[in-house]
């Protein structure tokens, strides 16, 4: 657990250095002759099927946090560029920057398999069957830790009260039947799609410092804290030191396999206003992740840490070594000694719900369906916090097989545009690329200023037959 503490505390300095791919953009949301969009909402259809490229069909890798690279690294007075703990660096300026709580994100998704494909005489029914698998790493992290880390014992005596330090990584196997349909017979302009899931969890650890209260002095440093934390998997395993606390993680190949079986659902519905009334109006709305993995008690392994230490302590934490990665590792380490989780009496099954998201879309086509508007808004409902996001999206299609879309998004990242190309020809294969950030704030070096919001998009698949009204 000590280990993977440090680890997911030192890709919260990820954000400062990396961008990252995401195979399904807000962005494309509002193309209509897009291919994956049946990811955000189910009832949503291309003009044909489709089979994708193992491995190049859908992939995601994304990175979302409000932090960035101007977060950790400042102008130092030799002209250098120097961490948050470096002793030039103002403490003032440092947590200025910094919200109460700051949040880190990490995924890669990928699909194994997927197609899709059209049924019926008329050709409005529209399936999909989609193999794939999820890994994501979450953390909340609270102001008053990296008080902590710059200030330690700036007064004598000097006081902490850090809460809700939350740290998580999960990964799953997926398979997926979605169906969707045109309703004109009693509803003109409706069609609904729904999308049920097999869940296969592989793993989830979890670790929560619920209180941790710092008293530093010149003669001591006492430390309460209340802490907790779970990790379910079958092959990697917590080690311990002679005093009973975990002190790392280690692998069984022979106990390899499936941890936890879950189920997930996703339903969509999207609905375009009579022509007589608002020709070219679509309104959309759609839910996915709804579900849960349950893991077994077999499989699982239950940490907890509450007591009081007292020891010699010293009047930094950290000492300034030049590298933003070193440094929280050693906080990580830091922060694990304060806090020895020791295996609980008993290990129990638990189950875990997803991430679900939710999709509102309003959208409007002109020009003969070769420009649309589109407004959507989003909210994703994480195990630690929910994100917000409000999307303006802007398609132009000189051909029903060629979009390009530009995007701004409003709530999380303020200096950002995104943007997609599409091509889908009914021969040879599909091809898609694109962003939802594109920063235009970036260092010489090319990172992201402040937040640390950024994904590049891109998939290729196979046409099949295509939709009868395409």
């Amino acid at each position: 657990m000590k280990k993977i503490i440090s680890l997911l505390l030192v890709l919260t300095a990820i954000p400062v250095f990396a961008g990252f791919v995401q195979a399904q953009t807000r962005t494309g949301y509002f193309v209509r002759n897009s291919l994956l969009n049946h990811k955000m909402n189910a009832a949503f259809a291309p003009d044909h099927g489709f089979v994708g490229i193992p491995a190049l069909t859908n992939m995601d890798l994304s990175i979302e946090s409000n932090m960035g690279m101007s977060t950790f690294m400042y102008p130092l007075q030799d002209g250098s560029l120097g961490t948050f703990m470096h002793p030039d660096v103002d403490p003032g300026q440092f947590l200025g920057s910094l919200a109460e709580k700051n949040y880190v994100n990490l995924s890669f998704d990928m699909d194994i398999f997927n197609v899709g494909f059209f049924t019926g005489k008329k050709r409005t029914s529209f399936w999909t069957i989609d193999v794939g698998m999820r890994n994501s790493v979450s953390a909340t992290l609270p102001k008053e830790l990296f008080r902590f880390a710059k200030c330690g014992m700036s007064s004598d005596p000097s006081t902490y009260s850090i809460r809700d330090l939350n740290l998580n990584a999960n990964s799953y196997l997926y398979a997926s039947l979605g169906y969707s349909r045109g309703l004109d017979e009693w509803v003109k302009g409706l069609r609904i799609g729904g999308k049920a899931k097999f869940l296969v969890g592989i793993m989830d650890i979890s670790a929560t410092i619920d209180r941790m209260d710092i008293d530093m002095s010149s003669d001591m440093w006492r430390i309460s804290s209340a802490a907790s934390g779970y990790m379910m998997a079958a092959g990697p395993y917590l080690k311990y030191d002679s005093d009973g606390a975990v002190n790392g993680i280690g692998f069984d190949p022979s106990a390899l396999g499936v941890s936890g079986y879950g189920a997930s659902f996703d339903l969509g519905a999207v609905y375009e206003m009579p022509e007589d009334i608002a020709d070219g109006l679509r309104f959309s709305l759609s839910v996915t992740d709804l579900g849960f993995i349950s893991y077994s008690g077999k499989s699982a392994t239950a940490v907890s840490a509450s007591k009081e230490v007292v020891y010699d302590g010293s009047d930094n934490l950290l000492e300034n070594g030049g590298n933003l990665g070193d440094e929280f590792s050693e906080l990580g380490n830091q922060m694990l000694e304060m806090v020895a989780f020791r295996q609980t009496g008993s290990s129990e099954g638990k189950t875990v719900a997803l991430a679900a998201t939710l999709n509102v879309g309003a959208d409007y086509s002109f020009l003969k369906d070769k420009m649309n508007v589109g407004l959507l808004y989003s909210a994703r409902f994480d195990r630690f916090r929910t994100e917000h996001e409000l999307t303006l999206v802007y398609n132009y299609a000189p051909a029903r097989w060629f979009d390009i879309a530009l995007s701004y998004s409003f709530l999380n990242s303020r200096q950002s545009v995104g943007w997609l190309i599409t091509l889908v020809p009914r021969k040879v294969l599909n091809f898609f690329i694109g962003s939802d950030y594109t920063y235009l704030s970036m260092t010489p070096q090319g990172l992201p200023v402040n937040k640390a919001y950024f994904n590049v998009n891109f998939g290729i698949s196979v046409p099949l037959s295509k939709n009868i009204k395409a």
